[in-house]
C-alpha cells in the first residue's frame, strides 16, 4: 500500500497498522494542494515502485457556509477547496495515468460526496469541487476503457471523522458512516469496479431531488 499525505505522524500511524497486520505499507509526504509536491511525489513513487495498480483518490477538505456570506470577503474558500480537491486530486491523477494506460491496467477510483446528487445546501463550494472531479473522471473514463483502465466514483455519505467535527456544526441529527463502513464502500468499488457507487440511503435521498 502506497500512502501519500501531508502528516508525517499520520501517515507512519496507518503504516505501522498495515506493517503489524501484515501488509506492506510505503509512506511519502506531500501536500496535495502544492504542485510541486504534487510532482515530486508521483516521481518518486513511480520511480520506486514502476506503476500502481489502485489509485484511491481521497484527500480533501470540506467548507460549510452559506453562499450570502462567501462573498468577495470569502472566496478563497471556494479557491482553497478546488485547489485541493479538485486540481491537487486531479495532478496526482494525470501523473500516474500514463503508467496505467502504458500497462492497460489500472482502476482509478475517486471518493466523492453524497453531497453532490442531493446538492447539499450550504456546502456549494465543496459540492463544486467534488462534482468538477467527477466530470474529469467520467470524461476520461471514455478515453481509457479500452485500454483496460477502470474508473470508478464512491458517492460517499457523512462519515464520523474529524473533517465533520467542526466548531459551531451539529450533525447529531444526521446518520453517518463508521469509518470502517467507508473502507467498505471504498473496497466495494474496487473489487466489483462499478462505475458509481452510492449506498442505500443515499441513493433513495438522490432520487428525492
Amino acid at each position: 500500500v502506497i500512502l501519500v499525505a501531508r502528516t508525517a505522524e499520520k501517515l507512519k500511524v496507518v503504516g505501522d497498522e498495515i506493517r503489524a497486520a501484515g501488509g506492506e505499507a510505503h509512506e511519502y509526504l506531500a501536500d496535495l494542494s502544492n504542485d510541486d509536491d504534487c510532482q515530486r511525489a508521483v516521481a518518486e513513487i513511480l520511480a520506486e515502485h514502476g506503476a500502481v495498480d489502485v489509485f484511491v483518490s481521497n484527500a480533501g477538505r470540506s467548507i460549510r457556509r452559506s453562499a450570502k456570506y462567501q462573498g468577495k470577503e470569502r472566496f478563497h474558500d471556494f479557491q482553497r477547496l478546488m485547489n485541493l480537491n479538485f486540481f491537487g486530486a486531479l495532478r496526482m491523477i494525470l501523473g500516474v495515468l500514463p503508467s496505467i494506460v502504458e500497462r492497460k491496467s489500472g482502476h482509478i477510483v475517486h471518493v466523492s460526496s453524497f453531497g453532490v446528487p442531493t446538492r447539499q445546501s450550504r456546502f456549494a463550494g465543496y459540492c463544486a469541487s467534488k462534482s468538477a472531479l467527477d466530470a474529469a473522471l467520467q470524461s476520461m473514463a471514455g478515453e481509457v476503457a479500452a485500454q483496460g483502465v477502470h474508473t470508478s466514483t464512491v458517492y460517499m455519505p457523512l462519515v464520523q471523522t474529524k473533517m465533520v467535527q467542526s466548531k459551531g456544526h451539529s450533525y447529531d441529527h444526521i446518520s453517518m458512516l463508521m469509518v470502517d463502513m467507508a473502507c467498505e464502500l471504498i473496497e466495494h468499488a474496487i473489487v466489483t469496479k462499478k462505475c458509481e457507487v452510492i449506498d442505500g440511503p443515499s441513493r433513495f435521498l438522490a432520487l428525492l431531488y
